[in-house]
């Protein structure tokens, strides 16, 4: 569309255009963190990927996904202290104290030990997706109790900077956010052929303006 004759007077602006469109793009293709981010918001979770991504991406996603989560977990894991034979002190002293807990101390142990780490992971990609929801962090910290090792992950990579527009100047206004929701709508009626890329630049040509052919 670019070289086309009649659109001529935007050339550059399309080509740079899609200079920006192929760099993030590849930025995209080579981190998983856009992936990560899509699953950690609890209305959107793999719903999306799975049905718009092909499924090499969907499945190299989500194994990513899997793996930072079991990085995440067996941090925790050792960061915590292991369970020991000793079991702290009953508050409650009386007859026959030290011999329950004796008697539940193999119980304990063996629960423990049959936890299946990804249970939590399974969990939250099961539920339901969550319908009306403003802020996926501010949901995420109300449900850490739920989620301790996904709420961990979340605040770490919903954090990241979306755009390579200066921080100071992504938060200063909520219409940021509003126009980036309005670029994806756009870009996904040209995809499904809704809005016709020709005709829309067609519009906007001058009209005063006539092509040298």
């Amino acid at each position: 569309m670019a070289r086309t004759t009649k659109f001529a007077p935007v050339r550059v602006a399309i080509k740079k255009g899609l200079e920006k469109v192929c760099k993030l793009y590849k930025t995209i293709n080579g981190n998983d963190a856009y992936f990560i981010c899509l699953a950690l918001d609890p209305a959107i979770k793999l719903k999306y990927a799975k049905n718009n991504w092909d499924s090499k991406a969907y499945h190299a996603g989500y194994a990513a996904f899997k793996k930072v989560f079991a990085e995440y977990y067996e941090a925790t894991t050792d960061a915590t202290p292991a369970l020991t034979a000793e079991l702290p002190d009953s508050p409650v002293q009386g007859y026959g104290s030290s011999w329950i807990r004796d008697h539940v101390r193999p119980h304990v142990e063996r629960e423990t030990s049959l936890l299946d780490p990804f249970q939590e992971f399974l969990d939250y990609i099961n539920s339901p997706l969550v319908k009306k929801i403003k802020d996926p962090v501010h949901w995420w910290g109300e449900h850490q109790s739920d989620y301790p090792t996904l709420s961990r992950i979340a605040h770490d990579y919903l954090a990241i900077q979306g755009s390579s527009v200066l921080s100071e100047g992504s938060f200063s206004s909520r219409s940021l956010t509003d126009a980036f929701e309005a670029l994806q709508i756009l870009k996904r009626a040209y995809k499904n052929g809704l809005i016709s890329a020709s005709k829309e630049a067609a519009e906007g040509v001058p009209q005063e303006w006539t092509p040298n052919v």
